[in-house]
């Protein structure tokens, strides 16, 4: 039911998602089914048009499900202070998936 309300979300509302260059965060409303906080990334092989008129393409996909308008809204600011660096992207594109995994979990 969650996954569903992304989709119609980005369906009403367009490319709101794409939160910084190269970057979507798909999330909905807590009502919409969350049943515990979590997080996915998703790096494309083949980045995805949005038809966001500054951010596209997108390579690196967010899922989010949260509680909170307060932990939506702290998520959305350090991703996108990660996520925004130009630097940091660079690094992450150059990672291995083995790789990328490790860094984010460490």
């Amino acid at each position: 039911r969650y996954i569903q309300a992304m989709i119609q979300k980005i369906e009403a509302y367009g490319p709101y998602i794409v939160i910084c260059p190269g970057t979507a965060l798909p999330h909905a409303d807590a009502e919409e089914g969350v049943i515990y906080e979590a997080a996915s990334l998703m790096r494309l092989k083949k980045p995805v048009d949005f038809h966001h008129e500054m951010n596209d393409p997108v390579k690196y996909v967010i899922g989010m499900s949260v509680k909170s308008a307060e932990s939506v809204n702290q998520a959305i600011y350090d991703l996108m202070m990660i996520f925004g660096n130009e630097r940091i992207r660079q690094i992450l594109d150059k990672l291995t998936r083995h790789l990328l995994w490790k860094h984010l979990m460490d």
